[in-house]
């Protein structure tokens, strides 16, 4: 059975994310540190609208890391 972890990033009033630090150095470093023959990838979504017409997002991104099953690490 395959697992994925989701990390949620909320969009919380006056946030702000760094969305070049995050896609240039964390997720290398997340795919480095994670890295293995179960792995079977990772993406990022980042929120664009909420559940009602002109309303915000929850959450700014989303990453989603798919193994095809988890050993501890």
């Amino acid at each position: 059975m395959s697992i994925t972890m989701t990390v949620l990033y909320p969009n919380e009033e006056g946030s702000k994310f760094d969305w070049d630090y995050y896609m240039n150095n964390h997720m290398k470093l997340v795919a480095e540190r994670l890295a293995g023959p179960e792995l079977l990838g990772n993406r990022v979504i980042k929120g664009l609208a909420g559940g009602a017409p002109g309303e915000a997002p929850a959450y700014q991104a989303a990453a989603l890391i798919h193994y095809e099953r988890w050993t501890a690490r």
